[in-house]
């Protein structure tokens, strides 16, 4: 996962929110990525461009941080009907201390 913070404010914390979708779009679960750290106006925090990039461990060690990693505590049967993944930013908590939520799903 590759962002920006377009925000005129230094981002502490952006949380994103996987969902899973089936063949027919249904959703089938979710995986949250959690980023924390320094996140400045205007700079870009770049993941990984593509499989063989992290498989070849190119680049900085941090690209890592912004991939999301399965554990035992996800079940395997939502990864294995897995069609489609979108994604939302559900938060972003500033150093001012404020923060954005995003508006409910309808």
């Amino acid at each position: 996962m590759s962002f920006k913070n377009t925000d005129t404010r230094t981002a502490t914390r952006v949380l994103f929110e996987f969902a899973i979708l089936d063949g027919r779009g249904a959703d089938v679960g979710s995986l949250p990525l959690d980023r924390k750290g320094t996140f400045s106006p205007g700079i870009s925090i770049m993941g990984y461009g593509g499989l063989s990039d992290w498989t070849s461990g190119g680049g900085n060690r941090g690209k890592a941080d912004n991939c999301v990693t399965l554990t035992n505590a996800v079940a395997a049967l939502p990864i294995l009907s897995a069609q489609y993944a979108s994604y939302v930013v559900k938060r972003v908590e500033y150093a001012d201390g404020s923060s954005w939520n995003a508006p409910p799903a309808p």
